[in-house]
């Protein structure tokens, strides 16, 4: 039985070359998406509570205002996002494929770990004492641990480390400590329904508690969208719903001027 060769110091360093490891065009949100091919249908599905979804949903929506009458804004940021987004009236799965993809694949350099320098006075298939790197700050405190995890697998004898935002895209999703990916959907509907009853003359518009209750968006309140409510009642259901709708004015106003999601 052949003996395996005996890796040096060399090889070690060669195989600590992260770039041989990740993928030029990655995306940030799937992580899935960092060392291998996804498919498409494999992309689009676990995307489809991602930030690109919903800025996708957001421009749809707006797309659909317009082809009801509304003139857009002549503001450029409008027109330069809208031609970096191609066509949003198609389903989301066919316009990432067809193009969606590429406005957030990274371009360019990958933050990557880089070794330096590293002990060279050791022999054949032994493990160096130290090793120099060059870290870029530019990514989470997890991609960074992922990063040395690869390495540390290579050039330390007892790896435990736990693997775990600057992005050069066309498109920039807004840097945010969190994302409410729960309520992008809660705040889209409101702004629909809203843009909906503008659309009527004025006597045919609903009340905000009547777009609320219409919406379930308290189901404490209004458990099933048709209780008999009090004035005070109304009141408070309105002014949630009228929260909710400009909350979703100002993301919709930096969605379709390349900002998302921005409602500050």
């Amino acid at each position: 039985m052949a003996r395996a060769p005996r890796r040096t110091v060399d090889q070690m360093v060669n195989d600590m070359d992260l770039g041989r490891v990740y993928r030029s065009d990655l995306i940030k949100e799937l992580t899935g998406s960092y060392e291998k091919r996804l498919s498409d249908q494999g992309e689009t599905t676990l995307l489809r509570n991602s930030l690109y979804y919903w800025w996708w949903a957001y421009m749809q929506a707006n797309l659909d205002l317009e082809q009801q009458g509304v003139v857009p804004d002549a503001d450029p940021d409008i027109w330069e996002t809208r031609s970096h987004f191609g066509d949003p009236s198609l389903p989301f799965a066919e316009w990432w494929t067809s193009g969606g993809r590429r406005l957030f694949e990274l371009q360019g350099h990958l933050p990557l770990i880089e070794v330096m320098d590293i002990d060279r006075d050791v022999g054949p298939d032994e493990f160096p004492e130290w090793i120099t790197l060059k870290i870029p700050l530019t990514i989470r405190p997890e991609g960074i641990r992922e990063q040395l995890d690869k390495i540390l697998k290579i050039c330390h004898p007892l790896n435990e480390l736990n693997p775990h935002r600057f992005a050069d895209t066309i498109i920039k999703i807004y840097p945010k400590n969190r994302y409410r990916r729960d309520k992008y959907g809660q705040y889209l509907e409101i702004w629909k329904a809203k843009q909906a009853d503008l659309l009527l003359p004025e006597q045919g518009r609903r009340d905000w508690w009547q777009i609320g209750r219409d919406l379930k968006i308290n189901p404490e309140l209004d458990p099933d969208g048709e209780s008999i409510l009090s004035q005070e009642e109304k009141t408070e259901l309105g002014e949630h719903a009228e929260r909710l709708y400009n909350k979703a004015v100002q993301i919709m106003d930096g969605a379709i001027r390349g900002v998302f999601p921005r409602y500050d």
